[in-house]
């Protein structure tokens, strides 16, 4: 009658036995990779990666010269802000700290095809038209900024619908017990908000 193999291990130093029922030892083979082999895997690898093969590339993209570059918001509370500045060559060196501000732009700003205002220039290339200038942005109507400069063209934002004031009809602080069960007492408070 072969024996019946037990469920525990002894491991005494990195020899593996199977503990019979009836108390004998039997050696064990393990299939398995020390820490040390997957630490060494691990570090091939990392090599690998590291200094892998490497070659330049010389891509030359289309560039068909430094252009016009508008970013701009419009609000009820603020009126116009806008930024221009222009593009860069995508290759070759150029520096991040080197502003690309526009100051000598002329930026125009246009509601359904009419022209509104000039937008005032500020410094670092923001150019603004504030609300005490008269101007506010009416919900429905279309918008956009056109710039020009002497250095570097012309550029027209899309138009953007201005949107609807969204009306809030309710805020509230609410009282809530803790969930029922939990065995606290803690009152929390709920924001509640209706549009």
């Amino acid at each position: 009658m072969k024996p019946i193999l037990s469920s525990s291990f002894i491991l005494p130093e990195k020899k593996h036995f199977l503990k019979l029922i009836d108390g004998t030892k039997k050696p064990f083979t393990w299939i398995s990779f020390s820490y040390t082999y997957w630490q060494t895997v691990f570090a091939i690898l990392i090599l690998l990666t590291t200094f892998s093969c490497k070659r330049d590339l010389d891509i030359n993209p289309p560039f068909e010269g430094e252009k016009l570059v508008i970013n701009a918001f419009i609000s009820t509370e603020e009126g116009i802000n806008a930024h221009i500045s222009y593009t860069t060559n995508p290759v070759g060196e150029f520096l991040e700290s080197k502003p690309r501000n526009v100051e000598d732009a002329r930026v125009l700003l246009f509601e359904e095809n009419t022209l509104i205002a000039e937008l005032q220039h500020q410094e670092n290339g923001n150019y603004i038209l504030p609300l005490d200038d008269g101007f506010v942005p009416v919900a429905g109507k279309k918008y956009r900024i056109e710039a020009k400069s002497n250095k570097y063209g012309e550029a027209k934002s899309s138009e953007v619908l201005f949107p609807e004031a969204v009306t809030i009809s309710y805020v509230g602080l609410e009282k809530i017990s803790a969930e029922p069960g939990s065995g606290s007492s803690i009152k929390r408070g709920l924001l509640s908000l209706c549009l």
